[in-house]
């Protein structure tokens, strides 16, 4: 999913549903394009998942994402609009992530340096599925 704009940028959340482990990506506007070469760039370090949800912006929603998801062999599942319990994990991490960002944006310039201090603070947060961090 994306969450955005604030900032003035996008920025494509990614969550595994087993492992909770989480990617977070900028962009300055989100296209199948921009998706599409992000999510090469995570199966390539992570491996191609089963299955990808995700809602149905038009990123995710077109010709072009279908025909990458073919491609790679996964399943898309596209979530019912207005109903965001089909991809509650990312829209609960949306809101956590949109707020420690602000938070921590207000005292520093760097904007890359701000989202990783954010991904390290929430990766090294326990989760209260798994338990772990």
């Amino acid at each position: 999913d994306y969450a955005g704009p604030f900032d003035n940028k996008y920025w494509l959340v990614l969550v595994d549903a087993f492992s909770k482990w989480m990617e977070i990506s900028m962009v300055d506007h989100p296209n199948a394009c921009k998706t599409i070469n992000l999510l090469r760039s995570y199966f390539a370090r992570f491996g191609i998942p089963d299955s990808v949800v995700s809602d149905n912006a038009t990123c995710f929603a077109g010709k072009e994402f279908s025909n990458f998801a073919r491609e790679m062999q996964f399943k898309h599942i596209r979530g019912t609009p207005y109903h965001s319990r089909t991809n509650g994990a990312v829209e609960k991490l949306i809101r956590t992530f949109k707020a420690k960002y602000l938070a921590e944006r207000r005292d520093s310039e760097d904007i890359v340096g701000c989202l990783t201090r954010v991904l390290m603070s929430l990766r090294c947060t326990e989760h209260s599925t798994t338990k772990r961090s």
